[in-house]
């Protein structure tokens, strides 16, 4: 087994003392048939994202770095936007095989445009920001996602505040402290104590709809004896 050496702290616990080893970028990996897997820290997305690159034939496995269809979430935009720049530069890049979604066979082509959608959502956040008015991520989300997915709303608050955390250490923009709110105990044990009862009567409810289903399937396989003691039988007239 082997884990990429900045994830190593975020698998605290869930790792054995011994028995792994770590991926650092740079490091060479010799499959078999004289492959040389070339690791590439890729951080952005996560802390701990890496790609595999086998430059002898331009294929880059890029994980969760890149996707096949639309964009990523990103926690740290600023390392993210390095990561596609030296990808970009890449010799001999030919194919990208992402995490999720078809291989992107224009792969210089896919990797600038993730770069310009980033600097176009810059952009963006600018021109709200320019307005002079205090304003929310959430505020500034809705106002650059207007088409988003409800569903995806809060993972588009969180790419616009990857944007604004680079901003502000950038010394670009200023931001007032929110006020977070104060955790309630008893509340908390309640809403979980609620939500684990709510998951076992979904849990028993899927059984049940799955017998459900089992029993109306083996009704087609099978013959009508629920209608019939004896069915009925046929042949032809002399």
């Amino acid at each position: 087994m082997a884990v990429p050496k900045d994830g190593v702290s975020l698998l605290k616990g869930r790792l054995p003392d011994s028995g792994f080893d770590t991926l650092s970028d740079g490091q060479i990996i010799d499959l078999d048939g004289g492959v040389r897997l070339q690791v590439i820290g890729s951080p952005g997305h996560s802390v701990d994202s890496i790609c595999y690159y086998l430059e002898e034939e331009g294929v880059l496995f890029t994980g969760d770095t890149l996707l096949g269809v639309g964009t990523t979430v990103i926690g740290d935009l600023a390392a993210y936007r390095e990561s596609l720049q030296r990808l970009v530069e890449l010799p001999n890049l030919k194919v990208l095989c992402p995490g999720h979604g078809p291989l992107v066979h224009d792969a210089r082509e896919r990797l600038q445009t993730y770069i310009e959608h980033r600097n176009m959502r810059e952009e963006q956040i600018l021109t709200v920001l320019e307005r002079g008015e205090p304003v929310t991520s959430w505020q500034i989300m809705e106002e650059i996602y207007p088409d988003v997915n409800k569903r995806l709303r809060r993972a588009a608050d969180g790419n616009v505040r990857t944007h604004l955390s680079q901003l502000q250490q950038e010394g670009r923009v200023t931001v007032t402290a929110g006020k977070r709110r104060k955790k309630n105990a008893e509340r908390s044990r309640v809403v979980r104590a609620k939500l684990t009862a709510e998951r076992k009567i979904i849990r028993q409810g899927e059984k049940l709809a799955k017998k459900h289903r089992d029993r109306a399937l083996g009704m087609q396989e099978n013959p009508p004896t629920d209608q019939w003691s004896r069915m009925p039988k046929y042949e032809l007239q002399d």
